[in-house]
């Protein structure tokens, strides 16, 4: 009566057809897994559990806890910092350091007067060339100037324009010169007057302006970088005018003074630099001409870094339990617990050779590793995808 017409196939081959094919490609996906998660998927007890449910009220034996801390990553085997170029020049500039009221000497018979001009010197190492200058508008007799009691000056004076005369830098001091200005005596001639008006008088000298042979910057590692460096370097060119009108460079990293010496205009300086010397956080580096002009250029500090830190932690498991695991009386567990930050926790796991992802943000992790642990000595590493916060590590046995 319900004939089937010819090649129709009937539903309940369909369904079989059908199943048979989504078979077939859950066996090729297994198939062309990594090992790791191939073992993870068809391990039944190396599943994963969310730390929920498990509070440990069954633990009856602990194989391992750790405290195991903060395990840093950064995912690079070094770090560069740079910094801008650097422009270091000697300004030096003739400029009037005193300018004295105008005043009046004399000498004879019945009076006799001179005069002190006192006068400090702000920079005097960085001071050269003191010159001095005055005009004479009366001028009779043999005029006398001393420098800090020293005669600089013995002449008699013909012109208006008196000068310049040199003043010896080795003469001079930082505060208190004196210059003390006399004439000479009449002699017999009672009825003479030796005398001079002067006026207009200065002091001139080059001033070195050091502020641009120094140049500061700072430069900054964080926590990662700096407890992961394994060596650092600096590397730099030296642009110059020309090597006969430079001086030394130095440089300072942190107060400590990593390079001092005449380079070669133009050329590389590669330097190392003392590890110990580097702080986390804030760098200071200093770089200061002794002499002439520099434009320190491609300044770029190289921070070699070590490898990612693991960690590994040992354990053992009687033959005892070991067979109680095997006959399925007991499981073993691995159990992280880290900082509860909301922050992404990627880390390699590795039990004796075992290994499995960590990928969360969730403060706990707990798989159960019954496949993974063998009788007596048993190993654990920990090697970190991002940075970790591991408050504890554990490993038990639970019935």
């Amino acid at each position: 009566m319900f004939n089937r017409k010819k090649g129709q196939t009937s539903p309940g081959g369909q369904a079989a057809s059908l199943i048979g094919l989504i078979l077939l490609l859950i066996v090729f996906y297994i198939v062309f897994l990594p090992p790791s998660e191939r073992e993870a998927l068809l391990d039944g007890d190396g599943d994963e559990d969310d730390g929920d449910d498990d509070n440990g009220e069954n633990i009856n034996e602990t194989l391992l806890s750790e405290a195991v801390g903060t395990l840093s990553y950064l995912g690079k085997d070094k770090v560069e910092k740079t910094i801008p170029n650097i422009y270091l020049s000697e300004a030096t500039n003739a400029k009037e350091i005193e300018k004295f009221n105008p005043f009046y000497i004399k000498n004879s018979w019945f009076d006799k007067k001179s005069k002190t001009l006192s006068f400090n010197i702000d920079n005097l190492e960085n001071t050269d060339n003191f010159i001095l200058s005055f005009k004479a508008r009366t001028h009779k007799g043999i005029l006398t100037i001393k420098l800090n009691e020293r005669v600089i000056y013995e002449y008699s004076v013909n012109k208006l324009d008196v000068g310049p005369i040199k003043l010896k830098k080795d003469l001079l001091k930082e505060n208190d010169n004196v210059l003390e200005f006399s004439v000479s005596g009449i002699g017999a001639k009672f009825w003479k007057t030796n005398e001079y008006s002067i006026e207009d008088t200065r002091i001139f000298a080059d001033i070195t302006d050091l502020s641009r042979q120094k140049s500061q910057n700072i430069f900054i590692l964080t926590s990662g970088e700096y407890q992961n460096i394994n060596k650092a370097k600096i590397r730099m060119i030296p642009y110059c005018s020309g090597q006969e009108s430079v001086g030394v460079l130095n440089i300072w990293i942190n107060n400590h003074d990593i390079y001092s010496s005449l380079p070669v205009c133009d050329d590389p300086i590669v330097q190392e630099i003392p590890i110990d010397i580097i702080n986390i956080g804030e760098n200071n580096i200093v770089f200061k001409s002794d002499d002439g002009s520099y434009s320190v250029e491609q300044v770029r500090l190289t921070f070699d870094l070590k490898e990612t830190k693991s960690v590994t932690y040992f354990f053992e498991l009687e033959q005892e339990d070991y067979d109680d695991i095997t006959n399925e009386d007991k499981s073993a567990y691995l159990k992280l617990e880290f900082v509860d930050d909301d922050e992404p926790k990627e880390a390699e796991i590795s039990v004796n050779g075992h290994k499995v992802m960590v990928d969360q943000t969730k403060p706990e992790y707990s798989r159960r590793i019954d496949h993974w642990v063998k009788a007596e000595n048993n190993y654990v590493i920990i090697k970190p995808k991002t940075l970790l916060k591991i408050v504890s590590m554990d490993i038990y046995l639970e019935d």
